[in-house]
């Protein structure tokens, strides 16, 4: 299965362990730290199939940039069939309402794939 992955982190460091995990099982997979470089991904005329992101982005990030919420609404007004992933601390799961599924903090690159994985299969 090899689906269009959009991943948004605010550690680079955990941007490029997951994307190269994802990578590693044959996802396609634009990955940023920047929620405004999200944006315009979701932008372009190839749909996503998935979003991986934060609930929120950590404090000190500049201002006016949208958190993983809002960019879960724009993936899904753009795309209304693309999935969501969520993967933040267990106390913010409360925040994301239906917007798409929540994998509880701290995780493995592993664990990520995993629920990739089990998502797209389970809405393909």
């Amino acid at each position: 299965m090899n689906a269009r992955i959009v991943l948004v982190h605010d550690d680079l460091l955990v941007v490029q362990e997951i994307a190269d995990a994802l990578r590693g099982v044959g996802h396609s997979v634009a990955a940023t730290t920047d929620s405004l470089l999200a944006i315009g991904v979701l932008d372009t005329d190839r749909p996503i199939d998935l979003l991986v992101t934060r609930v929120f982005f950590l404090a000190g990030r500049p201002t006016g940039r949208p958190h993983g919420v809002t960019l879960a609404r724009m993936a899904k007004q753009r795309e209304p069939e693309a999935k969501v992933l969520f993967v933040a601390l267990p106390w913010k799961q409360r925040l994301i309402g239906a917007l798409g599924e929540f994998l509880p903090m701290p995780v493995a690159a592993t664990d990520v794939v995993q629920a990739v994985n089990q998502i797209l299969s389970a809405h393909s």
